[in-house]
């Protein structure tokens, strides 16, 4: 954890109870206590989001497919069907 975002957080909780003195060590250990406890609710939500995302689409493929060229002959052509020999 941070300890500037602890020191943040203690510093609220400071000016909430109206600025006491001597009280610094109880408002940082607060803070980090209250800092902890929002990073674990967090984290499953985080997971539970991630769940809930749909798949990734999968590569795209570019390109033009390919055709078969040859045809069938009409019978008695002289020649056979599927193209050259």
């Amino acid at each position: 954890m941070d300890d500037e975002r602890i020191r943040r957080r203690a510093h609220e909780i400071w000016e909430r109870e109206g600025c006491p003195e001597g009280r610094q060590d109880a408002h940082w250990e607060q803070a980090r206590r209250e800092l902890e406890a929002e990073e674990e609710a967090a984290a499953p939500a985080a997971l539970d989001a991630a769940a809930a995302q749909p798949p990734a689409p999968g590569p795209v493929v570019r390109g033009t497919p390919k055709t078969v060229r040859g045809r069938k002959r009409a019978p008695g052509s002289g020649e056979e069907s599927g193209g050259a020999a």
